[in-house]
């Protein structure tokens, strides 16, 4: 359920991604804008994501997202066991600015199951974010990279 604090803060998206997603699909651009804005995301833009509402969202079966979701591309990963979607170019347009917001993250991070999107978080982090970045996240979670 989303509160007013979340509909504030998962409304406005960066004009920046439309430009970078002109070459997908309507089908495509219809999920990242869901993986963007759902009620599941969270500071980090890495989280576990609920295929079933995102296929009523989307108006398919959940095996057809899940296939859509598996898709490569530079947008979103998934991993299937674990049902966690990392958007590697959400911290180019949601930056951690604070100590408070640094909290937050780590917090989100440690929801995670351990799987191969820790190290791909890591180098998306790092490459949004410059060499050194990674030192803003906790110890725990840089032992997967």
């Amino acid at each position: 359920m989303w509160g007013a604090d979340d509909v504030g803060r998962r409304t406005w998206i960066d004009s920046g991604i439309w430009f970078e997603t002109r070459r997908l699909t309507a089908m495509e651009r219809d999920l990242y804008l869901h993986l963007l804005i759902n009620g599941d995301g969270n500071s980090a833009g890495y989280y576990k994501l609920n295929t079933d509402h995102l296929a009523a969202d989307m108006k398919v079966s959940p095996e057809a997202a899940i296939e859509l979701l598996k898709k490569p591309t530079k947008f979103w990963m998934y991993d299937e066991e674990t049902e966690q979607v990392l958007l590697p170019k959400w911290t180019k347009y949601n930056s951690v600015k604070g100590p408070t917001q640094q909290k937050r993250l780590n917090a989100d991070l440690a929801q995670l199951t351990p799987c191969r999107l820790h190290k791909e978080f890591v180098k998306a982090w790092v490459a949004c974010n410059g060499i050194g970045a990674e030192e803003l996240l906790d110890h725990k979670f840089r032992q997967y990279e």
